[in-house]
């Protein structure tokens, strides 16, 4: 009996000291002990930033908590680190730390873009060196854009600020990780500015120097999108049923392709609407959903929610899909308009739909479903 006590008291002494390490579930309000280490303090910071771990399943929702929850926690606990041992030498990681953590909360908080666009600048006046520079600078481009976004600058103008921010890292930093990344974000905006040939040559840069990069891939589907408008356009997929579905089978019919996920807000709003706009123009439109959702249960969860009467098309893969990155979508919802003749009109965001229908399709609607 003694024993088993004993074997109590050490399980009970080794799961208080896992929960002082490292509070679980992720508390929004954990503190850093008072008598911490440095490296302690910089461990956590650490296991906050690889927040997918402790999030390894959940919904959308449940790991977007987790996510946002961690780097609330990451940004405290760099500025405890630096109340505590202001001459840490883990300086610039706990700087990086909270660059990362804060234009994740920009796009949700202006504040913490407020506390972006500040810590941007403090460092760029520290004197930093390459590694921090080049990280400081990239999420000083964010923090542009996203205050873009806020500020709802005009789009010509943000265009081009983007733009020469893009430009001036590629310059500066030449050897920075985030170099493909960067370039195929150049490519997007000097797409949306109508300077394709200067994205065909950014592109040409991309592959030569990262031919395998994910980012070089994704910036392909987007010089095909923008390019592949007035063009004969198609693809073929097998659906989860096993029916082959080949876009050139419906040659004669208007094709929206629909990519979307149920993690977007209003979700079923949408696709109801869509479903309304496919029995409307029955005769002459036809629907294909494209799914980028990450999650197959979610997904098929879903699918039998709204009964979509169009065909589906879904890996699991979300937006790293090869399908979704061949057709160069960055964002979702996103629809492609294709005529009768099965040429590519249009790409928008799903939004007023009916007008490009009766533009190509240049008839009355009539209810047959």
């Amino acid at each position: 009996m003694a024993r088993v006590t004993w074997m109590m008291v050490l399980f009970a002494a080794f799961a208080a000291r896992v929960e002082t390490a490292f509070p679980q579930p992720l508390d929004p309000g954990a503190m850093i002990p008072p008598g911490a280490s440095e490296q302690d303090i910089v461990g956590r910071i650490r296991r906050l930033r690889d927040w997918r771990a402790l999030a390894p399943q959940g919904t959308p929702e449940q790991r977007r908590k987790v996510r946002l929850t961690a780097r609330r926690l990451t940004v405290r606990y760099v500025d405890e680190l630096f109340r505590r041992f202001p001459q840490t030498q883990f300086r610039s990681e706990a700087w990086i730390a909270k660059l990362e953590a804060l234009a994740d909360l920009a796009r949700v908080d202006s504040k913490a873009l407020g506390a972006l666009l500040e810590l941007t600048a403090r460092i760029a006046r520290s004197h930093p060196d390459e590694s921090l520079a080049a990280e400081n600078d990239y999420y000083a481009i964010q923090a542009f854009v996203l205050g873009a976004r806020f500020e709802r600058m005009p789009d010509r103008k943000r265009l081009q600020g983007t733009i020469e921010r893009y430009e001036a890292f590629l310059e500066d930093h030449p050897r920075s990780p985030h170099i493909p990344v960067i370039r195929a974000s150049l490519i997007r905006n000097l797409l949306a500015a109508d300077r394709v040939e200067d994205a065909h040559q950014q592109f040409e840069m991309l592959r030569q120097t990262h031919p395998d990069h994910p980012a070089t891939r994704r910036a392909a589907g987007e010089i095909n999108r923008v390019t592949g408008i007035g063009r004969p356009f198609g693809f073929a997929f097998t659906t989860p049923d096993g029916e082959r579905i080949d876009l050139a089978a419906f040659h004669g019919q208007v094709v929206i392709v629909v990519f979307w996920t149920s993690a977007a807000r209003n979700v079923v709003e949408r696709l109801a609407e869509l479903n309304t706009l496919y029995r409307k123009y029955s005769d002459r439109v036809e629907f294909v959903g494209v799914n980028v959702d990450s999650n197959v249960r979610r997904i098929r969860t879903m699918m039998k929610q709204l009964a979509l009467p169009w065909p589906q098309y879904y890996d699991g893969l979300g937006l790293q899909s090869p399908l979704v990155v061949a057709m160069g979508v960055v964002r979702v919802p996103t629809c492609y308009v294709i005529d009768a003749k099965g040429v590519l009109r249009d790409v928008n965001d799903c939004t007023d739909l009916e007008t490009g229908i009766r533009k190509w399709t240049s008839a009355r609607p009539e209810h047959n479903r």
